[in-house]
């Protein structure tokens, strides 16, 4: 079942003009009368055929622009937005076409995100986020046209919003905030206790600077940031509640350091600020205790609560300021001091208002800070490496959505931020690299502590070629991005792909590893069931070795043949 049209205010389908080739104008004409009696599947057709003559620029525009709009209007989001990225801004003249082409991206767009916010799955939440932030990009490029058409039409220097625009800008503001609760509530629900126990120092710890701040704040101007900061912290009873859900037995620290906040929030109500700081502190006290974390692990946590949220220039100082106080061996200095230089970049955007680079500058900076973290870790298990690979992929998806957000125009680039974008691909392959040598190790090791009874090929044989799957998008993301001009669209599926397939196998993974135990304690399988499972651990270790000499360099003199992706 097809997602439920929005609210499209525009469907405009524009004439090629009796200036056109007698033929071209024909198909043309009679492409669009079926596009008006919504019969979609022959307007397709002829546009599709339209497409692949030789037109003038400014014809093939409106060929294109046309064409995507009738999959738009098939609800064929994506193949839409192909069409109309395809159209190169230079040939458009007409600011009618060029407000017509903006509402029509928001609107592929926001179907787009309509469309995966149907699905049960919550892997799509982040690839939401953007296309309800490109949808909103476009909405306002599209208000900035209508206010240029505006004032040439009126000569005046004001202007008012269309009545379309402004209904769908607010839809679409709406469903971005749907999105981001939701990106909220995801990790909330998925997160530790002891992660929880430090969100809650983090914000408790704000909300106390924030009450002495209010405590010097006039009476007669008290009461709307009162409202304001009493909103904030009734909005931490989620947390409260999950981390009681995460313990099965009653904690009484727990339930001590809930009733002092709620005491806390109590208070507040009434206006007794001196009260609410102490009830607050009382609570801290309790969470202090139990939120005992590595510092390096507390602060990648600060970071993704911040980026959950909207940024600001206060979030960010947060992060910078306790950066600064991490400890690091003298090796791993030099990756810090980078990652604080982006965190001040961060900054310095935010400060200019340009937020979707602020937020770039942050996942790059946390993402030195997690490959910080990987240096500190002992055990190089399989799933281990996909986990840092998977995240690292996904940091690089989200850097390059961001750069193309953080655009001035459709067509402008930023070299600063191509090259992070570079940099980020090449150490997701980097990440991914030591993962069939790692699970080489755990074959081995699994054979040598006799633990090769059961079927060895399960889970490897759905593994690895999702990992191999995901791989080769990885390296192909890096063809594209060496292309000019920058083809956002194309990079985007590929990393797309390396996400999606690596999540599968991440997934297999794991759900193999919490069967394995009950499976030991289970009865012995018959012995000629043991020889099978033999046989195929064997084909699966023989596999590995296989693909595992493929890699080695080449000597002089010998051909070259295409090795797998690792």
């Amino acid at each position: 079942m097809k997602s439920r049209l929005p609210l499209f205010l525009l469907y405009l389908f524009f004439h090629l003009h009796a200036s056109a080739e007698e033929s071209t104008a024909q198909i043309g004409d009679q492409a669009k009368a079926f596009a008006e009696t919504l019969d979609f599947t022959q307007a397709s057709l002829l546009y599709e055929e339209l497409s692949k003559r030789q037109l003038p620029d400014w014809q093939q525009a409106l060929v294109l622009y046309n064409w995507g709009t009738v999959k738009l209007l098939q609800q064929e989001w994506l193949q839409a937005l192909h069409l109309f990225h395809s159209i190169p801004s230079s040939s458009i003249s007409s600011p009618l076409l060029l407000r017509s082409l903006a509402l029509n991206k928001a609107a592929a767009h926001l179907g787009q995100a309509q469309l995966l916010a149907t699905l049960t799955t919550q892997e799509t939440l982040d690839e939401q986020l953007y296309l309800a932030w490109q949808g909103i990009k476009e909405l306002k490029e599209a208000t900035a046209i209508d206010c240029r058409m505006q004032r040439m039409e009126q000569d005046s220097s004001t202007c008012v919003p269309t009545k379309d625009l402004t209904t769908l800008l607010k839809k679409a503001l709406l469903t971005l905030d749907q999105i981001k609760q939701k990106l909220r509530s995801q990790y909330i629900s998925s997160a530790g206790s002891n992660s929880l126990w430090i969100i809650l120092k983090t914000a408790l710890d704000n909300l106390s600077k924030q009450l002495s701040a209010l405590e010097h704040i006039p009476a007669s101007q008290k009461e709307p940031y009162s409202k304001v900061f009493l909103t904030q912290s009734q909005t931490l009873f989620p947390i409260w509640d999950q981390l009681k859900s995460n313990i099965s037995e009653a904690d009484s620290n727990i339930e001590e350091a809930l009733k002092h906040y709620s005491e806390a929030i109590i208070y507040l109500e009434e206006q007794q600020l001196g009260q609410a700081q102490k009830s607050l502190q009382s609570s801290l006290q309790i969470i202090e205790k139990m939120a005992a974390s590595n510092p390096l692990d507390t602060l990648l946590l600060n970071y993704r609560i911040t980026l959950l949220q909207d940024i600001n220039e206060s979030a960010i100082q947060s992060l910078i300021n306790e950066q600064m106080e991490l400890v690091v061996d003298n090796a791993q200095k030099a990756n810090l001091e980078t990652a604080t230089k982006f965190l001040n970049e961060s900054l310095h955007a935010a400060q200019e208002g340009q937020l979707f680079k602020a937020r770039f500058y942050i996942i790059y900076s946390q993402s030195i800070l997690e490959n910080l973290a990987l240096e500190t870790e002992e055990e190089k298990a399989p799933i281990n490496v996909l986990k840092h690979a998977l995240q690292t992929a996904q940091a690089a998806q989200q850097l390059t959505q961001l750069a193309h957000l953080a655009e001035s125009s459709p067509n402008s680039s930023n070299a600063d931020l191509l090259s992070i974008i570079r940099k980020q691909q090449d150490d997701t392959l980097k990440q991914a690299a030591p993962f069939i040598p790692s699970l080489l190790d755990a074959q081995k090791s699994a054979f040598n502590n006799q633990k090769g009874s059961h079927c060895q090929s399960h889970p490897w044989n759905q593994v690895i070629p999702l990992f191999e799957k995901g791989y080769l998008a990885a390296k192909q993301a890096k063809v594209w991005m060496a292309l000019q001009p920058f083809q956002a669209l194309a990079l985007f599926d590929q990393q797309k792909q390396t996400v999606k397939n690596w999540q599968q196998a991440l997934k297999i993974l794991e759900q193999a590893a919490s069967s394995a135990e009950p499976e030991s304690n289970q009865n012995q399988p018959p012995q000629s069931q043991k020889s099978s499972a033999k046989e195929d651990s064997n084909e699966t270790l023989q596999m590995i070795q296989e693909m595992q000499s493929q890699d080695q360099p080449q000597k002089k003199g010998q051909a070259q043949q295409e090795g797998h992706s690792w």
